[in-house]
């Protein structure tokens, strides 16, 4: 379960080699995000074909 330690979500299985517990924040999640704005258009063709991939899956056994 996660929980949520004052502006941080923290999850269990999440630790550092010294066994404390790595902290997710809204600056950490800006960074990644930045990070992987130049692939924006690679990362919405993944989505895109992952939600029809999932929703062909769905239809399959109606047809």
């Amino acid at each position: 379960m996660a929980q949520k330690q004052g502006k941080a979500l923290t999850l269990p299985f999440m630790r550092n080699k010294d066994g404390q517990t790595v902290s997710i924040t809204w600056p950490l999640i800006k960074r990644v995000f930045a990070y992987a704005r130049p692939y924006r258009r690679q990362i919405s063709a993944m989505l895109a074909v992952i939600l029809f991939t999932t929703l062909v899956g769905l239809l399959r056994p109606l047809i």
